[in-house]
């Protein structure tokens, strides 16, 4: 896979119930070396909809970006985003595409830094596929975009999003 590829993978077995995973994730040839992990989603787990209610926007030093995967077997689909930060909703613009793309089966897409959402607030976002539709999600903090204080350079942090009904 080439440098600064963001990617996804299915995993699957001929055996029901078979897989347990787990995705670690890190910078072997940075300075400084972080890493972080999250666990993988069952099929049946992924919905229309996905929380994250811990979503930053240079809060802290840091930022988050919410990765979404379309885990649809054929078709594709836009994903909105709706962030609540304090008591304000704000939803990205549409356009350009960057921000709410068309996903085909397997394909992800990180919202990181959208437009709008304000700076220094902790905001929870709330990604939709629409009807019909199966997602799931991940979140990634990190504190590189910070400079180099040495309390953010090792900021790195992932978590899974919670599938809503």
């Amino acid at each position: 896979m080439p440098d600064g590829t963001l990617a996804s993978a299915r995993v699957t077995s001929s055996a029901p119930n078979s897989i347990i995973a787990v995705v670690n994730e890190s910078n072997p040839g940075g300075n400084p070396i972080k890493s972080t992990t999250y666990t993988c989603f069952s099929e049946q787990s992924a919905t229309q909809k996905v929380a994250a209610p811990l979503v930053k926007k240079n809060l802290g030093g840091s930022t988050s970006g919410p990765t979404v995967q379309n885990v649809n077997t054929s078709g594709s689909f836009q994903v909105s985003a709706t962030y609540v930060c304090g008591n304000q909703t704000y939803t990205p613009s549409t356009t350009p595409s960057l921000l709410s793309p068309s996903l085909s089966p397997g394909q992800a897409h990180t919202f990181f830094n959208p437009a709008g959402i304000p700076d220094n607030v902790l905001c929870a976002v709330t990604l939709d596929a629409g009807s019909g539709n199966k997602i799931i999600a991940v979140v990634q903090e990190t504190s590189d975009f910070a400079g180099s204080s040495p309390a953010n350079l090792l900021d790195t942090k992932n978590y899974e999003g919670f599938n809503l009904p």
